[in-house]
């Protein structure tokens, strides 16, 4: 699906590329060659290995798709403009019908409304076709609104559908927003790095990471670097757009695309992401092949080719790296060691292998990151246990029970530690704690029961194999353990 779509959109960006460079505005300089600049274009972005963050990622699907909606709004507008201009006399440019690009702009209307209903980062299309008709078709905003305000609301009333979508979703948990973890300015100050670092990555496709982190320390040298070069790269397109909007085109386009998640709303969950850059990537790939053909005429040509076969062996190979959860988790800890989240996958990948050593060894190394991370203590204690050590494994489940009192799991698990132990007495004010946290839980009440059983309580043993049968009527187990601390009970009542 995502290979689909991916293809799908590279055809669409280079029919809309090839159609923009037949544009009067763009025809002189370009529309010679238009169908193999095009081309160019449309071929190194779909082999580009950046782009493999979105597409063999099948979870980013929703940015591939976004992206092929995006494209297709772009140029089912720019076909619709076109024939619309062609066909009416100028006193009515009001009016839109099937003949006059109205079935196109319909089109365009659609493909907007499936964006908005697919990521946020479509919300920039309206604009974007408005900048557009007013750089190569109606050659100013007035124009452009004069023909075509009907087209411009019905694109502009896709917002709805996008704020009612991001109203029912709310804030993803807490994880995007004013509100998140991340305050805005310091999750700016990370995007005054990351756009910079996404731009190198267009140019030179090495070191690519598939997951940056939730946390990511920017040294202020970083930050006053980066300011530096994005400060250059948004003059230039702010004087591109006052000297040659046409030519600027791309420049704004790159950054209106990534500022719904590159700029000052926090994104906790991922504050850098390479996939943010699948359709950005389009507009550095134009600027590339069209500069270097006015600085060089035709002889790049051959260059690009050239380096579409050097990205497809890339591609290639990165696509390997994500053969399997372990390969890709190795390839993201070698990349960036310090990643806690990472290191933790990667942990849990080797624990799915059987290789266990190696497992603790990963979850040791994300409490050095993070000493207070309660699940990696809870994880590394289960991992200590089943390797038969039990003090270290209790001195973590302790940790973890310290650092957050309610987690049930930890607790739980504490338990299960000190019944090994011959611990009954601590065990049981443990699991007691744990059904208080989780009455439904099966694990709770039977482990609470063969500590009570443990301890010589075999009355309130009952109580708790009797619950433990009720959530869970099948299990053999508790039924098992049921009639044994029964009998006693039954052999006292006898005398």
């Amino acid at each position: 699906m995502n290979l689909a779509c991916h293809t799908l959109a590279a055809l669409v960006l280079f029919g809309f590329v090839r159609r923009t460079l037949l544009l009067p505005s763009a025809a002189r300089r370009f529309g010679t060659v238009s169908t193999i600049l095009a081309g160019a274009i449309a071929v190194v972005w779909a082999t580009h290995p950046l782009a493999t963050s979105a597409v063999t990622y099948v979870i980013q699907r929703a940015e591939v798709m976004m992206a092929l909606f995006y494209l297709s709004t772009l140029y089912c507008f720019a076909r619709g403009a076109a024939r619309q201009d062609e066909g009416r006399p100028s006193s009515s440019m009001n009016g839109v019908t099937a003949a006059n690009g109205g079935g196109w702009h319909a089109l365009s209307i659609a493909a907007c409304w499936l964006g908005m209903a697919t990521k946020e980062v479509m919300a920039t299309a309206p604009f974007m076709l408005l900048l557009y008709d007013r750089c190569f078709i109606a050659g100013s905003f007035h124009e452009a609104w004069r023909r075509r305000r009907n087209v411009y609301l019905a694109l502009a009333a896709s917002w709805l559908l996008l704020a009612g979508l991001m109203a029912g979703a709310g804030s993803r948990g807490g994880t995007v927003g004013f509100g998140a973890a991340v305050s805005w300015w310091e999750y700016a100050g990370v995007q005054v790095r990351a756009i910079p670092h996404y731009l190198g990555l267009a140019l030179w496709p090495t070191p690519l990471v598939f997951d940056y982190g939730e946390k990511l320390a920017v040294p202020a040298i970083h930050v006053v670097r980066g300011a530096l070069v994005l400060g250059a790269i948004l003059a230039a397109t702010l004087v591109g757009v006052r000297r040659s909007p046409a030519g600027a085109f791309p420049g704004v386009a790159f950054f209106a695309i990534l500022a719904p998640t590159s700029s000052v709303v926090p994104v906790v969950s991922q504050v850098m992401a390479e996939h943010r850059m699948y359709l950005p990537l389009a507009a550095v790939v134009v600027v590339a092949v069209l500069g270097l053909h006015v600085l060089l005429g035709r002889r790049p040509l051959i260059l690009w080719t050239a380096v579409a076969v050097v990205f497809g062996g890339l591609t290639v190979r990165r696509n390997a790296d994500y053969r399997s959860g372990l390969a890709i988790w190795s390839d993201t800890v070698e990349e960036m060691p310090d990643n806690a989240r990472a290191r933790y996958n990667l942990g849990i990948m080797l624990e799915q292998a059987g290789r266990l050593a190696e497992a603790v060894a990963q979850f040791r190394a994300v409490l050095r990151l993070q000493p207070r991370d309660v699940e990696t203590h809870n994880k590394v204690g289960n991992l200590l246990l089943r390797a038969g050590t039990r003090a270290e494994a209790l001195e973590h489940f302790r940790t973890a029970v310290a650092l957050r009192p309610d987690y049930a799991d930890a607790r739980n698990n504490l338990g299960v530690a000190l019944i090994q132990a011959g611990r009954a007495a601590e065990a049981i004010e443990h699991f007691s704690a744990v059904v208080r946290l989780r009455p439904d839980l099966f694990e709770a009440h039977f482990n609470l029961a063969n500590a009570l059983l443990q301890a010589n309580r075999p009355d309130e043993a009952v109580v708790q194999y009797e619950r433990a049968v009720r959530i869970r009527p099948d299990d053999p187990q508790a039924r098992q353990m049921l009639d044994r601390a029964r009998s006693p009970r039954a052999a006292k009542e006898r005398e």
